[in-house]
């Protein structure tokens, strides 16, 4: 009985804990992000060890970022599901369980994505030390409470939202493959589209943080190299895992609707000659004709090539921020 009932807490699902600390206000994300960064920032100066400033902003910046705009996604996510329901091919009962997951984890859902996160920041840790020359006994003996309390709270707070919003991803996909393709009418699709590119994004921005670490004189690139790629993978998948089989469906029904309307100009022209004098039948020619230029001209990708070359500037941002950090840094040692 004990361990059926512990098997009944461990799947009982409750809100992201995330969702907890916006402000119900206006400007209550951002108030949140705020309140967050100033709450670290003194948390820090209480807490024994050395910390550089650079570090401290990472620590601040990174935990004051990834709340509000979690949330925002979180939102945005919600808002887009409730504007394409109407075009998924469910029922009402699949539909309210789809929205509820996308706010809602089990217990034991989110003790293995914090215990995960604890061993990253572990393993992270022990590489860090590696580089140094150390061991974590003498990590730990040497007193380095706050940069271990910070580097803590940055792992779980990123690992939980790039896991909620993985997690999230794939039910969008879902809704992609059950979404009512409409050719000449791209809401849906646009929609979650929009959903694929925001999460994107969030990851980029707290990719750029890390040129904080860059300009940072104490850290070197363990400090900050596995973090970058750890979240670049899901970072690619939060945009292919929804957009690949809408994009695989537009293709699709594009093509079908293509071969109909080939279909119907060879009944109206077996040959090719073409009958002028015949009125009605060049009518329905030129009609087929003009529809079939509109169909061609419809995007197999839920987005216009506009959004395409944004993600593309979005995606060189971290590096050039880098690249700039350590040039900034270079230019100060040689001023000194």
């Amino acid at each position: 009985m004990t361990g059926g009932g512990n098997a009944g807490w461990l799947d009982r699902e409750h809100t992201l804990w995330m969702l907890h600390l916006a402000l119900p206000c206006r400007f209550g994300k951002l108030l949140s992000g705020l309140l967050i960064s100033v709450a670290l920032w003194l948390l820090l100066d209480q807490i024994p060890g050395q910390l550089s400033f650079y570090l401290k902003l990472f620590f601040v910046g990174s935990c004051g970022y990834i709340v509000p705009v979690f949330i925002h996604v979180i939102e945005r996510t919600v808002a887009a599901f409730d504007t394409v329901s109407p075009l998924l091919d469910a029922d009402k009962v699949e539909l309210a369980h789809w929205r509820q997951r996308l706010t809602r984890r089990s217990h034991r859902w989110m003790i293995t994505v914090i215990t995960a996160s604890v061993l990253m920041w572990l393993v992270h840790v022990y590489l860090l030390e590696i580089s140094l020359g150390r061991d974590l006994e003498t990590y730990f003996r040497l007193g380095h409470y706050a940069s271990s309390i910070g580097a803590l709270l940055v792992w779980v707070c990123m690992s939980f939202a790039i896991a909620a919003l993985s997690e999230n991803a794939f039910y969008l996909a879902i809704f992609s493959n059950r979404l009512k393709v409409d050719l000449l009418r791209s809401t849906g699709q646009v929609e979650l589209a929009r959903v694929a590119v925001i999460s994107m994004l969030s990851i980029i921005g707290a990719q750029s943080l890390f040129a904080l670490m860059v300009i940072d004189a104490e850290a070197n690139w363990v400090a900050f190299v596995p973090g970058f790629f750890i979240t670049t993978i899901p970072m690619l998948a939060l945009f292919f895992i929804p957009i690949w089989p809408m994009h695989r469906r537009l293709q699709a029904a594009k093509a079908k609707e293509l071969q109909q309307v080939d279909d119907r100009l060879a009944v109206l022209r077996p040959s090719p000659k073409t009958d002028f004098d015949d009125g009605p039948k060049m009518d329905q020619l030129n009609r087929l004709l003009s529809y079939r230029r509109e169909i061609r001209q419809v995007s197999e990708w839920p987005f216009n090539v506009p959004v395409l070359i944004r993600l593309g500037l979005y995606l060189v941002l971290p590096p050039l921020t880098w690249v700039g950090a350590a040039l900034i840094e270079n230019m100060v040692d040689s001023l000194i």
